[in-house]
């Protein structure tokens, strides 16, 4: 990064942003520090690699009252003099329920005094996710929601800080300081972990200070899982450094009066200084002073000499102290002014006295010299006093316009008195924080309003937001509340709305037969007032019974009044018609007809919309119409699914829509194509805790069928490891698909036995709870090849004739051809080869490229094998021509070998050009050509620029250019897909 960004007049116009205080203590010479030397040059080491582009992360750790935050600040001055852009936060035991309270402490002084070129900047492109969170004027313009997402609504936001802090350390490089992150609530130290995961590249230092707990540790280990993480363990001062520290404080001494001062404070820098201050305020005399003395004033009497300069630093200085403590640091002089009940002149003279007497920093806002400080003297207060105050403090922040999150953090201390604005200030703190993804906060605000209490009009609608927010985090108290709300209920429309919660409440706890009660007593309750509450009960009801595509008889038996009466005109009836599509194609109903049903239920886009890209509803019609070969409404959906995820910063919304069109390309048969999206679908799903093992295991439906098709079978191999899928699986929708490709990928490998086994297993589960109709993998196709290897032919007759008698049923191009061909492999002479010509008849017209590509592999290998050379040779030729173009290079070998067997000199194509790069290489190499930078193919696919940068700089070399002009002669050729 150059000299000249370092220095922009935008970093000038930042750094005069931040609190003043700050830029005055960065600005003096920094205190004198004992014992720190190897820690303080550890941190200019890292300063200086982390303007080089090398980012990383600091993690300070020790007890308290070690020196952490001295070597914070000693960080944050070492980072002013590098021309840093510093922007730093304290976690505190007042804000732990204020979602994102520590991001706002980051952000929100940096921007308050930027222009609108500079916000217009900084928010640029996937930032602007974060600008309702972050930026004062921005919400006090538009005071609107944050964009949410159906599964985690705070990764929208992580995704958009993150960019916030990739474009500011574009124009200078930053240190993120965090101190007491022991503190932090946890919506912020999810940011934490996840800008942490992403520094490679970014000139960006996280330093971090946490008091050894724990809580600390676990944080530790989440960060050093992704990334190798700095840390500094300060040690506690040696007898010598205690008693340097002591002569520059008080003077020079005798050694054994020093000796008692070590013993006695254990040499904690900061017990040491809290003694340095007493001895002060006792007058003692080092010089002749007895050992003894020290006792008097070590550890135990910490809080009560803290307590006591407190009250002898000035009449006023208790109640400032007080109410500062109960702000927490960071608070405003006026605020404390004001909770105090003292006037601004009286209250700054306090806070001076304070400073004098070494309680608070001489900062603005006020801050205490150490968290200690605080928790001395916020425990001195009586539990009456302090729940006074924390009412009293919301009222005025309420007055003061600070967010209601901020307000509400107050008011979880103070009395419950009944009071309507308290309950109606918790339940909006909690529509935020839901907003933001941060449900413990919102269960925490709303279990607070219930004791407020509220009216009994509004206990109703109290209980149904605390139950809605439990509903993932305590499932057993969702129930409970949701249950109370719907037995409260008066009104038979808000009984059913209420219903609807409770029932997915029920689902989630297993208690499936109360769940269908609930439904029918809302329905009884209904009657005729609301058809279409009515029907949306029992959409939702159905979605969870059958759980995807899977058969549920109580579900099946519900539909069956739907059957033929729904257009698809409301967003029930496509709930519904997503599921009898399905259920039409389970009880063997051909293609068309199964198609136009879950065509229908698309309704254009209007089923995405309603669901949203997260959703696995959204999705659950494709399925059908891929069996069917309709690709292009396929392709049209995820186009629409792959913009509104980006729209929202949907992460799983990506990830869903990359995992299906994998399971597309695969079927058309674009193998590179399919590999590309399976591999970032995967990746994301595995780096994201909050995404869930079927979803995972729904990424590799067409990634592990990719990998097979080029023949990558220990790549293939090492991502079933990865997930630990190489072992028993559980009997779930994604499992299945994913049992067949393993079985497939056994089969690949020659594991004929281990491959027969899976596809066994996966047929004996369809038949104890259902089929779920898998087209897309033959499974009992392929098992009857690999039974045919082992030599059981009337079981590999058996699974053939059964998979073609289906395939026949349905009328699929795709999966008629490919029960044909299989069918064609096992059933011996003129019958096998009967079936090997029909096939490559019903698949020539076909989309599906590459088994039709197959088809005619195995049609010229059964020519060749009869004596019909050149019919067979003619045969092989196509596959291999339309393999290569697949990208199949298993299928590409096998051609070739029989074409090279029977005498012919085949030319097999050099690996050149866009086919010498993988295929992750390939695809950012293409949005390059297409014109986008590197950001925006970044933001496209959920990546850092870094990752964009290594994919390009690999592709390059293997194209033999050096930029994105050569691109244009090596893939204009190359424009047509398969």
């Amino acid at each position: 990064m150059g000299e000249r960004a370092r220095t922009s007049w935008s970093a000038r116009r930042l750094w005069a942003a931040l609190p003043k205080g700050f830029v005055y203590r960065a600005m003096t010479k920094a205190k004198r520090l004992f014992e720190r030397e190897q820690a303080t040059e550890k941190i200019s080491s890292l300063l200086q690699a982390t303007r080089n582009g090398a980012g990383s992360v600091l993690f300070i750790t020790g007890a308290s009252g070690i020196g952490k935050t001295e070597l914070v600040h000693r960080a944050q001055d070492l980072a002013t003099a590098e021309g840093f852009m510093i922007l730093r936060a304290r976690g505190s035991e007042t804000e732990r329920d204020f979602a994102y309270g520590m991001v706002r402490q980051l952000f929100e002084p940096a921007l308050a005094n930027a222009s609108s070129h500079e916000r217009a900047r900084w928010f640029s492109g996937a930032a602007s996710l974060a600008q309702p969170l972050v930026d004062p004027s921005f919400s006090a313009q538009t005071n609107g929601p944050l964009p949410a997402s159906t599964s985690d609504p705070a990764f929208p936001v992580l995704h958009g800080l993150y960019w916030l802090c990739d474009n500011l350390a574009r124009e200078c490089p930053l240190l993120i300081s965090v101190d007491d992150v022991q503190w932090a609530d946890q919506a912020s130290v999810r940011f934490l972990i996840y800008l942490a995961r992403r520094l490679e590249g970014l000139p960006i230092l996280v330093a971090v200070a946490a008091r050894a707990s724990e809580e600390s540790a676990g944080l530790l280990s989440q960060l050093e899982s992704d990334l190798p993480v700095e840390t500094c363990l300060p040690d506690a001062l040696s007898a010598e450094a205690t008693a340097a520290m002591l002569r520059s404080a008080i003077g020079d001494g005798n050694d054994s009066f020093f000796g008692a001062c070590h013993a006695s404070t254990g040499g904690n820098p900061f017990l040491v200084t809290e003694l340095i201050s007493a001895l002060r305020s006792a007058g003692v005399n080092p010089v002749d002073a007895s050992p003894s003395v020290v006792s008097r004033m070590g550890p135990p009497g910490v809080a009560k000499s803290i307590l006591l300069r407190v009250k002898s630093a000035s009449h006023e200085a208790p109640v400032l102290a007080g109410a500062v403590a109960l702000l927490g640091d960071g608070a405003d002089l006026r605020r404390a002014a004001e909770l105090s009940g003292l006037d601004i002149g009286a209250a700054g003279a306090a806070a001076d006295a304070l400073v004098a007497a070494e309680i608070l920093r001489d900062t603005r806002p006020l801050e205490f010299v150490h968290p200690l400080v605080r928790h001395a003297i916020y425990a001195g207060l009586s539990p009456s006093e302090r729940a006074f105050a924390h009412g009293r403090a919301a009222r005025l922040l309420a007055e003061d316009g600070e967010p209601v999150e901020r307000i509400s953090t107050h008011l979880l201390e103070a009395e419950p008195n009944g009071d309507r604005w308290v309950v109606k200030t918790l339940r909006q703190a909690a529509g935020e924080s839901l907003s933001r993804g941060a449900a413990g906060a919102a269960i925490a605000f709303l279990r607070r309003a219930v004791r407020e209490p509220p009216s009994p009009a509004e206990r109703p609608q109290v209980l149904l937001e605390l139950g809605r927010a439990e509903q993932r985090v305590a499932p057993v108290k969702a129930v409970e509340h949701l249950t109370e709300a719907f037995g409260l209920q008066d009104d038979p429309q808000a009984r059913a709305r209420t219903g609807l919660e409770l029932l997915r409440a029920l689902f989630n706890a297993g208690r499936v037969a109360e769940a269908v009660e609930v439904v029918d007593r809302s329905l009884q309750g209904l009657g005729d007032a609301n058809p279409g509450l009515a029907m949306q009960l029992e959409a939702e009801l159905v979605s969870l019974l059958r759980l995807g595509i899977a058969t549920s008889p109580l579900a099946d038996k519900r539909l069956e009044r739907w059957k033929g009466k729904l257009e698809g005109r409301t967003p029930p009836e496509r709930v519904l018609l997503v599921h009898l599509a399905i259920v039409s194609a389970l009880s063997g109903a051909d293609a068309a007809t199964v198609a136009d049903l879950a065509e229908k239920s698309l309704g254009g886009n209007k089923l995405l919309a309603e669901q949203s890209c997260e959703s696995n509803l959204a999705y659950i019609s494709l399925y059908p119409l891929l069996c069917a070969d309709r690709y292009d409404v396929v392709e049209v959906f995820l186009k629409a699914s792959f913009i509104q995820a980006r729209e929202l910063g949907s992460g799983l919304g990506f990830a869903l829509s990359s995992g299906w069109r994998s399971f597309l390309l695969n079927a058309k048969g674009d193998v590179r194509e399919a590999e590309a999206d399976g591999l970032v679908a995967f990746e994301f799903a595995l780096s994201s805790p909050a995404i869930p093992p079927a979803i995972l295991a729904g990424t590799l439906e067409g990634l592990i069928p990719a990998l097979i098709e080029q023949g990558e079978f220990d790549r293939a191999e090492g991502i079933l490891r990865r997930c630990s899928f190489d072992a028993e699986l559980p009997d779930a929708v994604p499992f299945r698909f994913l049992l067949a490709s393993r079985g497939y990928l056994r089969l690949a490998e020659g594991k004929d036995e281990l491959g027969l086994k899976d596809f066994t297993e996966l047929m004996a589960r369809e038949e104890r709870t259902g089929p779920t109709n898998l087209f897309l993998t033959p499974y009992k196709s392929l098992a009857a090849i690999a039974a045919s290897r082992m030599g059981r032919w009337h079981r590999a007759m058996d699974l053939a004739q059964e998979a073609l008698i289906k395939a026949r049923s349905l009328g699929a191009p795709r999966a008629l051809g490919n029960a044909l061909r299989f069918a064609g492999m096992v059933q011996p002479g003129q019958a096998g080869l009967d079936l090997l010509y029909e096939a490559v008849e019903v698949l020539e017209p076909s989309p599906a490229r590459l088994v039709y590509a197959s088809a005619l592999t195995d049609l010229g290998s059964e020519l060749a094998r009869m004596g019909r050379h050149k019919e067979g040779m003619e045969k092989l030729r196509a596959g291999l021509d339309l393999a290569h173009r697949c990208s199949a290079t298993r299928l590409e070998q096998r051609a070739h070998g029989k074409l090279v067997a029977l005498g012919a000199r085949p030319r097999r194509p050099a690996i050149a050009g866009e086919e010498s790069l993988t295929a992750s290489e390939s695809r950012i190499c293409r949005m390059a050509f297409d014109g986008l930078s590197n950001r925006d193919i970044a933001e496209a696919l959920f990546v850092t620029i870094r990752t964009v940068e290594q994919h390009l700089t690999h592709g390059y070399q293997k194209l033999g250019i050096h930029s994105r002009d050569g691109l244009r002669h090596v893939l204009r050729s190359a424009q047509s897909t398969v």
